[in-house]
């Protein structure tokens, strides 16, 4: 016969009990779930980074045809200080290198094509 969901549920309920816990090293943890929230005291990364290589750009200087003037290069693990997106202008960016102000999208370098400081 079938139950409810209400049944179902009260009967799964009624024959479970959770898990116990137990301590174990970082290595050992693969695979199993925390029983509990893990909170660092500083947001890690501290700054937004790119998640790709490609250019820091203003979204509203993208359309299918831009040309924009290349004004600097941040590397992963370079510092953004001092560079600003401006418009009609971009920046060079690697994965993990700290965004620029002024910039609001990364264009993926697979969708672009770069002829010396453009």
């Amino acid at each position: 016969m079938i139950k409810s969901f209400e049944d179902a549920r009260k009967t799964i309920l009624e024959n479970i009990s959770p898990l116990g816990e137990e301590t174990v090293s970082l290595l050992d943890s693969v695979g199993r779930v925390l029983s509990e929230d893990v909170i660092t005291a500083v947001d890690m990364p501290q700054w937004d980074n790119s998640a790709m290589d490609g250019f820091a750009v203003r979204a509203d200087d993208c359309r299918q045809t831009a040309t924009l003037k290349i004004m600097g290069y941040i590397p992963a693990g370079g510092v953004a200080d001092g560079l600003l997106v401006r418009p009609g202008t971009a920046i060079k960016i690697m994965t993990g290198a700290p965004v620029p102000a002024g910039c609001t999208a990364i264009v993926p370098i697979e969708e672009t094509t770069e002829e010396g400081d453009v």
